[in-house]
C-alpha cells in the first residue's frame, strides 16, 4: 500500500469512527427517498423527510408516523394505530357510506345519516329494524378491505375496490365468517350487492345456515330466470324491478323469520324450535359483488 492509499484507509476509519461517536450514521450506502439521509440510519426510508424530525420520540419520523403524538401502548381494535391516535379505536377506520363517521364508530355504517340514535342503543334511527328495542351491532364488513377470517366454501373470494366476490362462479358458491355467528331470536342480517346486469343466470343474496348441523334454514335471495328476478327460487312469486344495488335484510324473531328485498317483504317462513344457532353467508352463482354486510342482535 503506497503512502496515498494509507493515509486514504486512515481517514475513512476515522470517519466512521467519528460517526460512531456522534451518531452521524453511516455516510456511504443508498438513499431511496433522496432525502439526503442513508436508508440505514433514515427514520424514514420512504418518505422524503430531510430534517428527519420525530415529534413523539419513537424512532419513526413524522412524515411516515400514523400516530405522532402521545400513545398508551395500547390498540383496542388491532388496526396497527395506538388507541390515543386512531380515530376510531373501537373498529375500523374505513368509511363505507361517505359520511365522514368510520365503520367502527357509526351507528349506521352502510346508510349515510346525522348519527341519530333516539332508543340510544348504538343502532342508528335510519338503520334500526327494530327501533325502541335494545340492538347491539355484533359485526359489520365494509370490504375496505375484508375483516381478516373469512371462509369461502367451493369457491375462493377476494376483494375488489371496496368489495367482496368469488373469483370464479359456480353452482353454489358462498362465504361466511364465524364473528357473524347469531342465536336464539332477535336478530337480523342485511347486505347491499351490485346487481348483475346481464345474467344469463344466476342468484345472488343471504343464506342462513343452522349450526353446526349445515342446515339451510332459509334464504334470502333473487334468481334470474327466463328474463327477470324472482326471490327465493320461486317460479310463481312477482318479479322484481332492481336499480344498480340490491339490499337483502333477513329479520328472525320469534317463530318467524321474514326476507325482505329493497325494502318490501317477499317471504315469510317458520322457524323450527330446535333451530337455535345460525350463520349467514353470502350466496352467488356468478360473480356478484358484495358492498357490505351488516350483523344485528336483540341480546
Amino acid at each position: 500500500m503506497n503512502a496515498f492509499a494509507a493515509r486514504a484507509a486512515i481517514a475513512a476509519i476515522a470517519c466512521f469512527g467519528c460517526n460512531a461517536v456522534f451518531g452521524l450514521g453511516p455516510t456511504l450506502g443508498p438513499d431511496g427517498d433522496g432525502d439526503g439521509a442513508l436508508d440505514g440510519a433514515d427514520n424514514c426510508a420512504v418518505v422524503p423527510n430531510p430534517d428527519q424530525r420525530d415529534g413523539d420520540g419513537d424512532a419513526l419520523g413524522d412524515a411516515c408516523d400514523p400516530c405522532d403524538g402521545p400513545q398508551s401502548g395500547k390498540d383496542g381494535d388491532g388496526d396497527g394505530l395506538d388507541d390515543l391516535c386512531d380515530p376510531c379505536p373501537i373498529g375500523s377506520n374505513h368509511d363505507e357510506d361517505g359520511d365522514g363517521a368510520l365503520d367502527g364508530c357509526d351507528v349506521c355504517p352502510a346508510d349515510s345519516d346525522d348519527q341519530a340514535d333516539a332508543d340510544g342503543d348504538g343502532v342508528g334511527d335510519v338503520c334500526d329494524a327494530a327501533p325502541g328495542v335494545v340492538n347491539k351491532r355484533i359485526f359489520f364488513d365494509g370490504f375496505g378491505p375484508p375483516r381478516a377470517d373469512w371462509r369461502a366454501w367451493f369457491k375462493a373470494w377476494q376483494p375488489t375496490a371496496d368489495g367482496y366476490v368469488p373469483v370464479t362462479g359456480g353452482d353454489y358458491v358462498g362465504a361466511w365468517h364465524t364473528a357473524a355467528r347469531v342465536t336464539g331470536r332477535g336478530w337480523w342480517i342485511e347486505a347491499a350487492v351490485v346487481t348483475p346486469t346481464v345474467p344469463s343466470y344466476d342468484y345472488f343474496g343471504l343464506f342462513v345456515r343452522e349450526v353446526p348441523s349445515g342446515f339451510q334454514l332459509n334464504q334470502c335471495l333473487l334468481e334470474y330466470n327466463n328474463g327477470e328476478w324472482r326471490p327465493n327460487y320461486d317460479p310463481d312469486s312477482l318479479p322484481i324491478t332492481l336499480g344498480s344495488i340490491t339490499r337483502f335484510r333477513f329479520f328472525a324473531r320469534a317463530a318467524e323469520a321474514q326476507c325482505m328485498i329493497d325494502g318490501i317483504a317477499v317471504t315469510t317462513s317458520a322457524l323450527a324450535p330446535d333451530d337455535t344457532s345460525f350463520v349467514p353467508s353470502l350466496a352467488t352463482g356468478l360473480g356478484t359483488e358484495f358492498l357490505w354486510i351488516d350483523v344485528v342482535i336483540e341480546p
